[in-house]
């Protein structure tokens, strides 16, 4: 199924994307703090785990599920991160931002890697 296919290469791209805006944010958090690209690049990250999300909606409503019902915790708390993060450093010094942002981008790695793991169907 085309879905299946398009849900598991978007969970890797996921996983480098971020992987490469957590390594960019840390960097940056010792270099000055957050930058306008990397703040456009979280974002579209995020925007990667929102359509991985209804991809997976989608395979849910089509009879699809995963291996082990812990597949949809990590994909909500891989959703709710980078805002809930967000929503706590607004306001505070840009270089504390991007530490929090790119600790957070590479919990996200991690979220993916466990999704993945617990994907693998029946």
């Amino acid at each position: 199924m085309f879905v299946t296919l398009l849900h598991n290469q978007l969970a890797t791209t996921m996983l480098y994307f971020m992987f490469v805006c957590g390594v960019w944010a840390v960097i940056g958090s010792f270099r000055g703090g957050i930058s306008g690209s990397l703040a456009g690049a979280l974002v579209l990250g995020e925007g990667l785990i929102l359509l991985q999300g209804v991809l997976g909606i989608i395979l849910y409503l089509t009879g699809h599920r995963p291996a082990q019902g812990l597949h949809f915790l990590y994909g909500v708390a891989a959703a709710v991160t980078l805002p809930g993060i967000y929503s706590y450093v607004k306001g505070k010094p840009s270089r504390q931002q991007a530490l929090m942002l790119g600790i957070g981008a590479l919990f996200i790695v991690g979220l993916a890697i466990r999704g993945i793991v617990t994907a693998t169907t029946r």
